[in-house]
């Protein structure tokens, strides 16, 4: 986790566009802590299931 906020913190001057960066450098940093305790990920390319198989595929 120091190592997310310490990438999001080193663009804090994106804060005078009112960029996320900013934003999130300006909170308390135990509310920072909350922010980035939950990580979420989106799979980009779908993985599809293997055919199911019968005698006949076997």
């Amino acid at each position: 986790m120091k190592q997310k906020t310490a990438a999001v913190l080193a663009h804090r001057t994106e804060v005078e566009r009112g960029a996320l960066p900013g934003v999130i450098a300006g909170l308390p940093p135990d509310v920072r802590e909350r922010l980035f305790a939950t990580e979420w990920f989106i799979r980009h390319t779908p993985v599809t299931a293997a055919p199911a198989q019968t005698e006949l595929t076997a």
